[in-house]
């Protein structure tokens, strides 16, 4: 009964994003069409090419991450396997993707119940690094005065907090032998996921750059907070499927004034293409080499 809801109300709340991005779209559509046929193509292209590096960078901390937990999962296996099922994000739910690859890893010879906590550690790493790197910008370029400032504070030392006792918690809390934590390793999944946490940004910071609304008064490490923090919220938005409307909406109030947050928030949106870009070219690039995904499972001492 609650799953039909809750998959309800993430259908209702796609239908409501893309009803207002069209109408405020429309409203603003003269500035809208003047930005964008002032673009800049090469920063464009360097964005779509800046964030395809994500798709190098992902599957080497979810490799770490299973090695810290004593299992030895080969890069290019995980490569393939991220490579391979990038179709899925677009599926309804927004959800297939990580389950597809939990599936797969599960038929490689990983325990289910490993699967689940590599799935948790890399959601926790994912969060954990857009409101440490993110909410730290945030907090440093506007303190604590207005409810953002003060929402991203509290949010960085959570994940400061969160992310120091996870090691020492998980196995207390699943129970199981199979879930204790190389220390050193989890550091090296960490740190993986700090250069992961940067290239999304880095791209966004491209994205509007070919847009030329960048204005001299943001900064664009304060943007790139923006967008990791943005994106933070969204994917703790439980109702919109990755993200959408809520990312918008949080990166406009942060970047830009109120009386333009509808037109900034729309082509703000348009970062989306640049992602579904970048990832028809991986799977592209993994369709056409098709990696062996097959092989035997190892673990660790």
């Amino acid at each position: 009964m609650l799953s039909r809801f809750v998959s309800k109300l993430k259908f209702l709340s796609v239908l409501v994003c893309i009803a207002c991005f069209c109408y405020v779209a429309w409203q603003s559509r003269s500035l809208i069409l003047s930005v964008l046929r002032n673009a800049h193509p090469g920063y464009l292209l360097a964005a779509v090419c800046v964030w395809s590096l994500s798709h190098l960078t992902a599957p080497l901390g979810v490799s770490m991450i299973y090695r810290s937990l004593g299992r030895a999962v080969p890069y290019r296996f995980v490569l393939g396997t991220h490579l391979g099922l990038l179709p899925a994000r677009y599926l309804p739910g927004g959800i297939w993707h990580t389950v597809g690859r939990g599936i797969r890893y599960h038929r490689y010879g990983i325990d289910s119940s490993q699967v689940t906590v590599g799935i948790f550690l890399e959601t926790a790493f994912d969060l954990g690094m857009a409101f440490i790197l993110g909410g730290g910008c945030i907090w440093a370029f506007r303190g604590t005065g207005g409810w953002l400032g003060l929402s991203a504070a509290v949010l960085l030392w959570i994940s400061l907090a969160g992310l120091a006792l996870t090691p020492f918690l998980l196995p207390l809390v699943a129970g199981q032998t199979r879930s204790k934590v190389s220390l050193p390793r989890y550091l090296e999944a960490l740190g993986a996921y700090a250069m992961f946490s940067c290239i999304g940004p880095a791209a966004f910071v491209l994205y509007l750059l070919s847009l030329r609304v960048i204005t001299a008064d943001v900064s664009q490490l304060e943007i790139a907070g923006a967008y990791l923090y943005s994106w933070g919220l969204g994917v703790l938005a439980f109702f919109a499927p990755q993200g959408i409307g809520v990312f918008e909406v949080v990166a406009g109030a942060l970047l830009a004034p109120p009386s333009a947050l509808g037109s900034v928030a729309v082509l703000i949106a348009g970062f989306r293409l640049i992602r579904l870009l970048s990832d028809a070219a991986g799977w592209g690039v993994s369709w056409c080499s098709k990696p062996r995904e097959d092989g035997q499972s190892g673990e660790e001492g």
